[in-house]
């Protein structure tokens, strides 16, 4: 809405079935999430243990979780959010050591 005061939210779903290093993990969200407003989805680590990613305005908790077999899916909302600052970025932490 014009005048509303609040900036336009991007939003991007990330969905791979790919694993990535908790470490690596770590790091694209100290990354994004001081940006965003809201990251939140299941991730699927190297080791086969899944994660549940809960961020908040940077607040970010990571927590492992049991019963869930289904992809990477992570959700991004921010006013800075979009393929290349978020899809892009944790595809490069994806595929680095």
């Amino acid at each position: 809405k014009m005048g509303s005061g609040r900036p336009d939210l991007g939003t991007y779903v990330i969905k791979t079935t790919a694993p990535i290093y908790l470490e690596n993990l770590k790091k694209f969200l100290d990354e994004v999430s001081p940006g965003s407003t809201r990251i939140k989805g299941f991730v699927r680590l190297d080791t086969g243990h899944i994660m549940a990613i809960q961020s908040c305005y940077g607040d970010t908790k990571i927590e492992s979780l049991t019963g869930y077999a289904g992809p990477t899916e992570l959700i991004g909302i921010g006013p800075g959010i979009d393929r290349k600052t978020f899809g892009d970025r944790y595809k490069y932490f994806k595929n680095h050591l």
